[in-house]
């Protein structure tokens, strides 16, 4: 059987990832700036949509000139966020795949 399966809140914590990555941004923001967090935070998220800008690195390009900010160490720490992404898997998302390709179905991730 095939089994098309949908990463994205599926097996994987994409809105937390999406939180992570924009509190680092503010983070980093406040950091050479030091504006107050909260706004800069409240400013990320609303940026972050599909309506505005739904890709984090031209986010982080928007904000940086926005605010005359050097990118690499936001462009560092962001990625260091996604790069510990391992941690946002659904405990039961790898014991579920596994399970079915033990049991020879075709698994599709979307």
């Amino acid at each position: 059987m095939n089994y098309y399966i949908d990463f994205d809140n599926t097996l994987y914590n994409t809105p937390l990832l999406a939180n992570l990555m924009l509190d680092k941004l503010a983070e980093c923001i406040v950091s050479q700036k030091k504006y107050d967090k909260e706004s800069i935070l409240n400013e990320c998220k609303s940026m972050f949509n599909r309506e505005h800008i739904y890709d984090i690195y031209e986010l982080i390009e928007y904000f940086t000139n926005k605010y005359t900010l050097d990118p690499k160490p936001i462009e560092d720490n962001v990625n260091k966020v996604i790069l510990n992404g391992s941690n946002l898997v659904f405990e039961d998302s790898i014991p579920f795949l596994e399970k079915l390709q033990s049991q020879g179905h075709n698994i599709f991730l979307l």
